[in-house]
């Protein structure tokens, strides 16, 4: 069953695809992605070295057994090395011999089927011994080898004229064809002969058959048959990895009229010969397994999504249920684990580490695969379900959007940003060009350099390049517009405007971000790195200016510091909470207040309250917040928000002043609470 649905689902998949060479893994790596199928096609191809290898000795043993005076590995290795040459001049030779061969085992199977029962002596020598029985896992492992092979077929898939129509053709009438000989082989095996000689006789269907040196026959031509498929089909394997550039490149060079793969083809044989001047490679034989029923598992896998989601593009001649795919792979599964347990495990971590492997390099395709469709078939069954849910302060997480440009002229916002998000949270990067036409090929080349330049440098981020001749107009078009149900940017990061011009259009962009409900961090550009002090595992020192007056920019300063002292970059973070009082009684009521805010909180912070006979007003005080934080490395302080009634003029002189009396500061991060959320229940 589960060789028939694989049948069906590789039908499914071919007749879908023009499918090249490589034949289950071109397949598994167009469909899953290249890394998905270097982590199969790699031990499925090393599967069928030693499976060339297995059956060869196979091959070897049973001419050493007639005669004995030449060693078997010398006649395995001689085996191989004429069958190499065949598969290395031509796959039209090969097939030519393969057909030859179909006729001796046929003819060996029609003699045994025209046999005669056996007559039993049960004083025979070895027949009285009680009979030992198996259970059904260890019978089910023995066989199921012999009704694989299909992979050589599909392996042969570039040199077939119409793929899409010779595979599944092939594939499911040889399995068809097995299977009722397999049933033929049975019943005259039952009806011929005793059953203790069924058990104990290897070589029972001989004694049965009406030309007895017919089973050698069928026996060499079956192993021989076994050896040319896999030594056609394992050099394309490893052609069309070497084609994806996963390993080096010339190993895909094709030679002669009929395009062999020859530099492939002698790698096989060098490392077939090598397993079989080993010798016996027992142990490692149920790992080899299980990576073929991994590769049947990922083809079944692949078909039953590719149904599930529907795309467009999914329109096979051949259709298999999605049922009976998704089916296949999970009997693949639960067949590796009953088979042998410690073997699956094994093949499993082999994989997944081929996968990092794969992944790491970042080796470019231009091929589409599922996962696009996967993915957008999940991030819809999320988006859809947390429509359903009520937002909770306690489920918040920031989602960010930097108004950064290029990457090169802030890079410091990206970074901060990123130290808030630490790789868990959305993070959108957007650049305006100033640009009424809209120029698509500028935008795609601009989103793919910044892309390029964040990916070496490890930042996961979404990057956004839109025109605009208006920068507010802009801006507040993208923060209205930008989002996907209820998932949509909550925070916005902004660098302090560099010039009075500038100022202008930046209050009127603090006033639409604050209408439409997002928090504002406006960092100040640092001198340097302002995660320089990392690299000397010095203590990062944060303060939050506390300003009594607007408590929830407190708590969303809080809540931003906690999430850098989060990120792993960090080692040792010291997070102080400072605020001015006016008096003492004050000051006792203010530290009290927020020691027990963070207490409840559970993260450490340390709180110190200044009196001032100003005011506690932090405008008024800025020597003094400068004298208390000169040696920090990062400082939030909270903005004033809008007036509902307040003329943008008047909160662009606030700001002017504001910008002005942080001049002097360390890097600053002025902050503005807009969302209707009371970040302080975070912590509760």
């Amino acid at each position: 069953s589960i060789t028939l649905l694989t049948c069906f689902s590789i039908a499914s998949l071919v007749s879908n695809m023009r499918v090249k060479g490589g034949g289950m893994y071109y397949i598994i790596s167009r469909s899953l992605g290249l890394e998905s199928g270097a982590a199969i096609g790699i031990p499925l191809y090393f599967s069928q070295v030693v499976s060339i290898a297995f059956c060869t000795v196979g091959f070897s043993e049973s001419v050493h057994s007639l005669f004995g005076t030449i060693p078997a590995n010398y006649i395995g290795l001689i085996t191989l090395v004429i069958l190499s040459l065949l598969a290395y001049i031509s796959a039209n030779i090969v097939i030519k011999t393969q057909i030859l061969i179909l006729l001796l085992i046929l003819s060996a199977l029609a003699f045994f089927y025209l046999g005669h029962p056996i007559i039993f002596d049960s004083s025979s020598i070895g027949f009285d011994k009680p009979i030992q029985t198996a259970g059904f896992w260890l019978c089910f492992a023995a066989f199921y080898p012999a009704v694989t092979g299909i992979e050589v077929g599909v392996g042969m898939s570039g040199n077939l004229k119409k793929p899409s129509r010779s595979i599944p053709l092939g594939i499911i009438l040889s399995l068809l064809t097995a299977t009722t000989l397999y049933i033929l082989t049975a019943y005259f095996l039952n009806k011929l002969a005793p059953k203790y000689m069924l058990i104990n006789d290897i070589l029972v269907m001989g004694k049965a058959s009406k030309i007895p040196q017919t089973l050698y026959a069928g026996i060499w031509g079956a192993t021989l048959s076994s050896v040319l498929g896999l030594l056609l089909s394992a050099p394309r394997t490893l052609q069309a990895i070497a084609s994806d550039k996963i390993i080096p490149q010339f190993i895909s060079n094709t030679y002669g009229k009929h395009q062999t793969p020859r530099i492939a083809t002698l790698i096989t044989f060098l490392l077939s010969a090598i397993v079989i001047a080993l010798g016996s490679l027992e142990a490692i034989s149920p790992i080899l397994a299980m990576f073929c029923l991994t590769a049947y598992g990922a083809l079944n896998f692949i078909a039953g999504i590719e149904g599930l989601l529907a795309h467009p593009s999914w329109r096979p001649t051949f259709k298999t249920p999605s049922f009976f795919s998704l089916l296949g792979a999970a009997l693949c599964l639960a067949a590796m684990l009953m088979i042998d347990p410690g073997a699956t495990i094994i093949a499993s971590v082999f994989c997944i580490m081929l996968y990092i492997f794969t992944f790491k390099r970042k080796i470019e395709t231009s091929w589409p695969d599922i996962r696009n469709s996967l993915f957008q078939s999940l991030a819809r069954y999320c988006v859809f379900r947390l429509e359903k849910l009520n937002e909770n302060p306690k489920n918040w997480r920031p989602n960010i959007l930097v108004f950064s440009g290029s990457p090169t002229n802030r890079w410091y916002l990206i970074e901060f940003s990123y130290a808030i998000t630490g790789g868990k949270n959305f993070l959108t990067l957007v650049a305006f060009i100033k640009q009424n036409i809209i120029d698509e090929n500028k935008i795609i080349s601009l989103e793919k350099l910044t892309k390029n330049y964040l990916r070496k440098r490890s930042i996961s981020a979404l990057v956004k390049v839109k025109c605009s001749e208006n920068l507010t107009q802009g801006v507040e078009n993208f923060v209205i517009n930008y989002g996907l149900g209820t998932i949509e940017p909550n925070t916005v990061i902004l660098g302090e405007p560099r010039s009075e011009e500038s100022l202008h259009s930046f209050s009127n962009i603090i006033s639409i971000l604050y209408k439409n409900k997002k928090n504002t961090l406006i960092l100040k550009e640092p001198l340097t790195s302002i995660f320089r002090v990392t690299e000397k595992n010095k203590t990062f020192k944060i303060h939050i200016w506390w300003d009594i007056n607007s408590r929830n920019n407190g708590s969303l300063m809080y809540t931003i510091a906690y999430l850098i002292s989060e990120n792993k970059r960090f080692l040792n973070i010291q997070i102080s909470i400072k605020t001015i009082v006016a008096n003492q009684d004050e000051k006792i009521a203010i530290e009290n207040q927020i020691k027990n805010f963070v207490d409840k909180s559970r993260v450490e912070a340390s709180i110190s309250s200044y009196i001032s006979k100003v005011s506690n007003d932090l405008m008024e005080n800025t020597q003094l917040v400068q004298r208390k934080s000169c040696k920090a490395h990062l400082i939030f302080i909270g903005l004033r928000p809008p007036s509902e009634d307040e003329s943008l003029p008047n909160y662009h002189a606030y700001l002017k002043e504001y910008f002005k009396l942080i001049t002097t500061f360390p890097p600053t991060v002025s902050t503005l609470s807009g969302q209707n959320i009371t970040f302080s229940d975070i912590f509760k």
